[in-house]
């Protein structure tokens, strides 16, 4: 009997067809991971433009003008929101942002900041807050 010192064919198409499969699963994973990411990131960072559009609103330089017909504008060519009583862009780069004032049961001005957190997302996220005692 000879000692063997080389693989067979349908040894190599197994070890093939195995290295296949291990390389489709980490390569399928590595997609989910870098979607999700991107996607996380998105959610973040319009989360923190929402929060920016919350400080600039409760600042004292603007709280104090606050009223149910104060508006914000979203212009969607620059995806920017812009106070258009005060004539500045507040954030840009923003999928989608709508700023409203309404005045709730108990006499306080309610700011609702609706936005966008990704593209992937149907429906948009919601900011609310108290932002002064009514009039």
């Amino acid at each position: 009997m000879r000692k063997r010192k080389a693989f067979t064919l349908v040894e190599l198409l197994v070890a093939m067809a195995i290295s296949s499969v291990l390389i489709a699963t980490v390569a399928v994973s590595l997609f989910f991971v870098l979607k999700t990411s991107n996607n996380v990131q998105d959610s973040a960072d319009m989360n923190y433009k929402a929060r920016t559009v919350r400080d600039y609103i409760l600042s004292d330089t603007i709280r104090p003008d606050i009223t149910t017909t104060y508006e914000f504008s979203y212009d969607t060519n620059a995806k920017a929101l812009k106070d258009v009583e005060k004539d500045k862009v507040i954030v840009s780069g923003a999928l989608f942002m709508k700023v409203t004032f309404t005045e709730n049961g108990d006499g306080f001005i309610v700011c609702d900041i609706e936005y966008k957190a990704n593209e992937s997302k149907e429906t948009n996220d919601v900011l609310s807050f108290v932002v002064k005692k009514a009039e």
